[in-house]
């Protein structure tokens, strides 16, 4: 669908049926009852998507601890993760800096990083970096002006009306000439209008 911004440029918002959500329906629908194990010639035949793209996203899953491999030609998998909600552990990084930007709502780089990281995991600046660049592109994050002093900083805010849910909006992996953000809570991907352009 095509709209037009507030500030009367086009935009599009399409709803998309994206591989990883397919792919964890189609684990549900054809897992073995109790013990919720399921082939990857299962997940084929259910979605009918390429065998690499399937293989790619199992990878993730299993990185993510959400699924297990029980054969060592790793044709047999058993859903590891109870309930039929797909975990958001597939991006733990995004997901602890969404949920520190929900609360602080004005941050630099420095003090998202550091709020963002815990004693399981700790965040990158290079990722920090990147996530916010990325939503600054889609219009959710607004990149006010520098702090006053010699070691100023960009201070991010997170727009209210940008603030959809508990789920992290992540980077569609498709080749188009723009970059793509999924909204998880919305269910809704949208164009990036610039990466890169941050301080």
């Amino acid at each position: 669908m095509i709209r037009q911004s507030p500030r009367g440029e086009p935009c599009i918002t399409v709803t998309v049926p994206l591989l990883w959500l397919k792919i964890w329906n189609a684990m549900l629908q054809v897992c073995d009852g109790p013990s919720r194990t399921f082939s990857t010639d299962d997940i084929c035949r259910e979605t009918g998507a390429p065998r690499d793209a399937v293989d790619v996203t199992l990878r993730r899953l299993i990185a993510g601890g959400i699924i297990v491999r029980l054969t060592r030609d790793g044709q047999k998998f058993r859903i590891a993760s109870a309930g039929d909600q797909l975990p958001q552990a597939l991006w733990p990084e995004l997901q602890q800096l969404w949920n520190a930007m929900r609360a602080m709502k004005t941050f630099t780089l420095d003090e998202l990083v550091f709020a963002a990281t815990t004693d399981d995991l700790a965040i990158g600046l290079p990722v920090a970096r990147r996530y916010v660049d990325l939503l600054v592109g889609a219009g959710y994050l607004h990149a006010n002006a520098r702090r006053v002093g010699p070691d100023s900083d960009v201070v991010y805010r997170l727009l209210p009306i940008k603030n959809t849910g508990a789920l992290a909006p992540v980077e569609m992996q498709i080749r188009l000439p723009a970059a793509i953000l999924f909204d998880r809570n919305l269910g809704q991907a949208g164009p990036v209008a610039a990466m890169g352009v941050l301080p």
